[in-house]
């Protein structure tokens, strides 16, 4: 589309354009991405960190986005090797290898941010992780089955929801349930466009 309005006198600058808005697009992604890791300072093997983390992701197609990012706090301030087997299913030793030398990775990266024996550090950290990673994200089969009860005239579920993600990075063990990823091959009537 920029091509073809580009031949237009005000729109002269189109390409230009285009590449301010990239550089502005990446630099708030790797903002966002770097909140999501518990950075507070950018450094230039970033956007390297976050790639390796999406393709190990990727290659762990059972690998949920938004329990592997809660998870990290489990994962570095805790000694739970479980979390990982557990993120990655357990059952490709090649995901969990590369995940666990990821992990190895970010701790290396974290420790410019400050030293993970220190308390206080841990504690920001702690804090930072919990405040951009949701427990808790309106996913389709959650949603399919609350809007069927609705349907059927039991609004229990949606009021729960409500809720819920009123606040959804607050852990709530009595709601433990909404936090885990779909299951598999879990056949969805609601799409992302309904």
């Amino acid at each position: 589309m920029a091509t073809a309005l580009s031949s237009l006198p005000q729109m002269h600058n189109v390409g230009s354009l285009l590449d301010e808005y990239d550089i502005i697009y990446r630099e708030h992604y790797m903002d966002l991405m770097g909140n999501k890791l518990g950075l507070v300072t950018r450094q230039s093997g970033d956007e390297q960190l976050v790639n390796s983390l999406l393709h190990v992701m990727a290659m762990g197609k059972g690998m949920d986005y938004t329990n592997t990012f809660r998870s990290l706090k489990k994962i570095i301030l805790g000694n739970d090797s479980g979390v990982v087997k557990k993120l990655v299913h357990g059952n490709d030793k090649e995901i969990v290898q590369r995940f666990e030398e990821w992990i190895e990775l970010y701790k290396v990266r974290l420790s410019v941010e400050g030293s993970l024996q220190d308390q206080e550090f841990r504690s920001e950290l702690e804090f930072r992780l919990d405040k951009t990673n949701p427990k808790y994200i309106p996913r389709t089969y959650i949603l399919q089955n609350a809007t069927q009860e609705a349907e059927e005239g039991d609004y229990e579920e949606v009021e729960v929801l409500l809720k819920l993600f009123r606040d959804p990075y607050s852990e709530r063990l009595d709601l433990e349930k909404y936090a885990s990823g779909p299951p598999i091959n879990l056949r969805t009537v609601i799409s992302c466009s309904s």
